[in-house]
């Protein structure tokens, strides 16, 4: 399991789907930049955070826009509770799955509403430093 370090956005978006910048640098604080060598073609969980909650979904489009600095996008349905807290909260995650990840653990993630449940009920994360979830694992718990 790999992880972005979850850094502030910069919303750039229009119609349906919002294309969402994240500068990896921050400062003196800056993420693993190896890391990047890991977005491909694949499956993600982009998370962010609104006061209190968290939420998570399934994204396929995860890509770096700029080397210096580091930057990437992601796009997420603006109708998406995901999309109103990283509106919201201004920060997000992204979490890189494993070509393994069994199909339940993405079922949660992608076909279920954190209106309606905890997506993150039963699964290892982390908090990261702007308060967004990190997934540590791809199985349930």
């Amino acid at each position: 399991m790999h992880q972005l370090e979850d850094c502030n956005f910069s919303d750039v978006g229009a119609y349906g789907h919002t294309p969402l910048t994240l500068n990896l640098s921050r400062g003196d604080k800056q993420m693993d930049l190896k890391a990047l060598y890991n977005i491909s073609y694949g499956i993600y969980i982009v998370s962010s955070k609104k006061e209190d909650r968290i939420n998570g979904q399934i994204a396929n489009t995860v890509f770096q826009t700029t080397s210096e600095p580091a930057t990437i996008a992601v796009c997420i349905n603006k109708e998406n509770l995901t999309h109103e807290f990283i509106v919201k909260s201004k920060v997000f995650a992204v979490s890189v799955l494993e070509q393994e990840t069994n199909m339940k653990f993405i079922g949660r993630f992608g076909f279920k509403s954190g209106r309606d449940e905890d997506k993150f009920k039963g699964v290892n994360y982390k908090i990261g430093v702007t308060g967004s979830p990190i997934i540590m694992d791809n199985r349930f718990f």
